[in-house]
């Protein structure tokens, strides 16, 4: 037992220096030398250390199944305040694999089992898997109350280290509601709260957040500047994974500039960064960078190669928003080189797989691409159809006209109401205008008119 519990706190040790492969080989002896001493609790914790580190791992399958054995012990024992853990563990799995329903229901036991044990420091931390829950879910509106809550706990319990952390979360949900001031004005006190503790990587991690509140509030410059004062400390404290981070934010801020030749360096070093800490979501999500600057540019081809490389590191660690955003990029891409018929397939395979995931955020933006798709078959039926007039192949394109725009209309339709139940303005403006270019197209001139 004594041995098991030595391996738990170096597996503890490897994880907190980023040696994910050594923790978990740690974690797993650990686990072994606890059931062959028959420790309950601390074949538990072993449990619930593996799970965690198979998170990190971008492993969620295996994390949830993990998870759920120690919250099985757990219950078998009547281990209250480790089965509510158990939860969180299990929680933080499903998400991973885009299953918010089953999180949601997982954390809000968490946060019952809590309450009955009178932990607050549990409760404040069911309370944070709750806000990624609801976050996840797009419902920014509870995740607000969720992590208000729990701000107030870590206060009420002095705790400094908690409620810097619990803050910079509210600045995030300020960043997904478009409010870049009420985020810059946490993320401050955020960084306020570390500089007190003297913690120079939550310090840099607060500093990396205002890098987005800025680009909401398009401060370009003072964007830049505080990714420039983020990558600095990340590289002073030996950081790579945030060091990679930071040239990610500082590739998506030129990016914003149009500087497609700046964002393509930067998108490029932050891969390199990323394949060194074997950071696969980073590497995909640096690729991706580099195939959007691939379309700015109108290099087509180049774009779905490198899409499709992204997808498929997506798609080996079962990252399924990765997997249709590459499968967005490719069928934009497509839809350049005027394969409309291609692109409208790739959009829909990759809202399929939005829409398992509850991803609403990335299904309106699918469906603006199909959209595109379908009215751009439409104009190439119609332009067939002048040329071939009465004969059959003329019919067939007219049939082929109407249909494709039928499908663009009804899209349309469903991309407006899925951006008002978002919320989000920037992506309602957007579905309006295809609305009013679908309803041109029928000649429904007022309708269009409204939209």
């Amino acid at each position: 037992s004594g041995e098991a519990r030595a391996r738990l706190a170096v597996a503890l040790g490897h994880v907190e220096n980023g040696a994910m492969n050594d923790g978990m080989q740690a974690a797993e002896t650990a686990l072994t030398l606890t059931r062959e001493a028959g420790n309950k609790k601390a074949e538990v914790a072993a449990l619930q250390l593996l799970a965690d580190i198979q998170i990190i791992k971008e492993e969620p399958r295996k994390a949830e199944l993990t998870a759920s054995q120690a919250l099985e012990l757990c219950r078998t024992i009547g281990h209250k305040r480790a089965e509510g853990s158990s939860l969180l563990t299990l929680t933080f799995a499903l998400l991973e694999k885009g299953e918010s329903v089953r999180a949601l229901q997982q954390a809000t036991e968490a946060l019952s089992t809590f309450k009955k044990c009178g932990d607050k420091r549990g409760e404040a931390a069911a309370l944070c898997s709750l806000t990624y829950v609801h976050a996840e879910k797009h419902d920014t509106d509870q995740a607000l109350q969720c992590a208000d809550a729990e701000v107030q706990i870590l206060q009420a319990l002095g705790d400094k280290r908690g409620e810097a952390a619990s803050t910079l979360t509210l600045s995030i949900i300020y960043i997904e509601r478009r409010l870049g001031e009420e985020s810059l004005s946490a993320a401050k006190k955020a960084q306020d709260l570390y500089q007190g503790l003297k913690d120079r990587k939550g310090e840099a991690t607060a500093i990396y957040i205002q890098v987005f509140a800025h680009l909401l509030k398009e401060s370009s410059n003072d964007a830049e500047s505080a990714a420039e004062e983020a990558q600095a400390i990340f590289q002073e404290t030996g950081d790579r994974t945030w060091e990679a981070r930071t040239l990610w934010a500082i590739s998506v801020l030129y990016a914003v500039r149009a500087d497609f030749e700046s964002a393509q360096t930067k998108a490029k070093e932050a891969k390199t960064k990323f394949e060194e800490v074997a950071d696969q979501k980073g590497v995909a999500a640096s690729m991706l960078v580099s195939v959007d600057m691939y379309l700015e540019t109108q290099e087509y081809d180049e774009a779905i190669s490198i899409a499709e490389e992204a997808r498929q590191i997506c798609r080996h660690i079962d990252y399924r928003r990765g997997q249709a955003a590459a499968l967005q990029r490719q069928a934009m891409a497509n839809l350049g080189k005027g394969e409309a018929d291609k692109a409208l397939t790739l959009a829909t395979d990759a809202r399929k797989i939005c829409r398992s995931v509850l991803d609403k955020q990335g299904e309106t933006n699918l469906l603006h691409t199909m959209i595109q798709a379908s009215l751009e078959l439409c104009k190439q039926s119609e332009n067939a159809m002048r040329l071939l007039g009465n004969q059959k192949e003329g019919k067939d394109h007219a049939a082929a006209m109407r249909r494709s725009h039928r499908e663009a209309l009804q899209r349309a339709k469903s991309s407006v109401a899925l951006a008002r139940w978002l919320g989000d303005k920037l992506q309602l403006g957007i579905s309006l205008m295809f609305l009013a270019q679908a309803e041109m197209m029928s000649g429904r001139f007022s309708d269009a008119l409204k939209a």
